[in-house]
């Protein structure tokens, strides 16, 4: 993946941590790592602006919470919840007058990360699942669905988004046990001569 960066789009990157926010447009390129965490993006092509977050847990429990579940008070920890995040993103395109038809949305991440190489109980409550559910739940009420869904696995993934272009790679994380299986992935490989 990285040979495809250009040193324009690395100069341009933005890595997004747990509960934060970008919005941008024409240029550059925004990447986090998920694994549980929910990554939706939002694109609108004519103004090439460009949206993600990385939403940690499903829903806010905060004493300001409105009727429609979602904080009304915009504050950095306002956007660590999947809910008050994705209902934030939805403000600002109305905010900039960005019609929902025209917006390209896709979600990712949701992992599952603590049932690989354990027994697993159908019972257990799933952070991942239930962060994809949130944002699902929150874009039904505007009756927007995301193009792309990338969610759910028990392997994390890393996120690069285009603002120029609006595409969006995914790349598989290896799990730990693979690491220690193959070695280190990013080790340089002995060439042949």
């Amino acid at each position: 993946m990285r040979d495809r960066l250009t040193q324009h789009h690395l100069a341009m990157a933005v890595n997004l941590k747990q509960g934060e926010f970008f919005i941008g447009q024409n240029h550059g390129v925004v990447t986090t790592i998920l694994g549980s965490c929910v990554a939706l993006t939002i694109y609108h092509a004519p103004t090439r602006t460009g949206m993600m977050c990385h939403g940690m847990l499903p829903t806010c429990r905060a004493e300001h919470l409105v009727e429609q579940d979602h904080c009304r008070g915009w504050d950095a920890n306002c956007f660590r919840y999947v809910d008050c995040v994705v209902a934030h993103m939805l403000t600002e395109c109305a905010d900039r007058g960005l019609p929902y038809r025209e917006l390209q949305l896709k979600l990712f991440g949701g992992s599952d990360m603590l049932i690989h190489g354990r027994s697993f109980h159908k019972s257990r409550f799933s952070v991942g699942k239930a962060n994809v559910e949130s944002a699902l739940k929150i874009l039904s009420t505007v009756e927007l669905q995301p193009m792309r869904v990338d969610t759910g696995g028990h392997r994390g993934r890393k996120i690069v988004f285009f603002l120029e272009s609006g595409e969006v790679w995914r790349q598989w994380l290896l799990s730990k046990r693979e690491v220690c299986l193959l070695g280190d992935p990013f080790a340089p490989k002995p060439s042949s001569v």
